[in-house]
């Protein structure tokens, strides 16, 4: 019940900020603001969770599943484009604890099952402690539940399905 009025107050306010002018901005604009700022919000949770999968060198390696091929490639490109804007800006100015930040990327093509074989390779050869994406619902849910069990962070920042806020979504996601 909680959940579903939390929807409803932040269904009106979209509401009210799509039909506001200043933000009738088209989404593509708006897409590497948001992955800058969601990429920011997952360095703070690599270092916050202490690394503990990153190498002993002097760097920490992230994952990031995309469909970089396939019908979503466009928003996956720019995802991409977001996300090396973000590593660039993080290892020229300050670093992770005097570590360079590094990025292992992924084509899921929006399939989930190429979403899974993608997750399972970062996180068992990679061994990555945080994933970006996938961007699709579908992809997300299929590799929530592989993120729970192996307690590697998942952030979506444009996943929306329900249940992603649900029992699925508690733990790592």
């Amino acid at each position: 019940m909680y959940h579903g009025a939390v929807f409803e107050i932040n269904k009106g306010i979209l509401d009210k900020m799509n039909n506001h002018q200043s933000f009738k901005r088209s989404r593509a604009a708006m897409f590497p603001t948001a992955f800058i700022s969601l990429f920011c919000a997952l360095l703070v949770l690599t270092a916050v969770s202490g690394c503990r999968r990153a190498s002993e060198d002097q760097s920490i390696t992230v994952g990031a599943i995309l469909p970089l091929t396939g019908n979503g490639a466009k928003y996956g490109e720019a995802a991409r484009k977001g996300i090396e804007l973000a590593r660039e800006e993080t290892n020229s100015r300050n670093r992770i604890r005097g570590k360079m930040l590094n990025v292992v990327y992924e084509d899921s093509q929006g399939d989930p099952r190429r979403a899974v074989d993608a997750f399972r390779k970062l996180a068992s050869v990679d061994r990555v402690p945080a994933v970006i994406g996938d961007l699709f619902s579908s992809a997300t849910l299929a590799v929530a539940p592989l993120a729970n069990e192996s307690r590697v962070v998942l952030l979506s920042p444009t996943s929306s399905a329900p249940e992603l806020t649900g029992e699925i979504g508690r733990a790592h996601v």
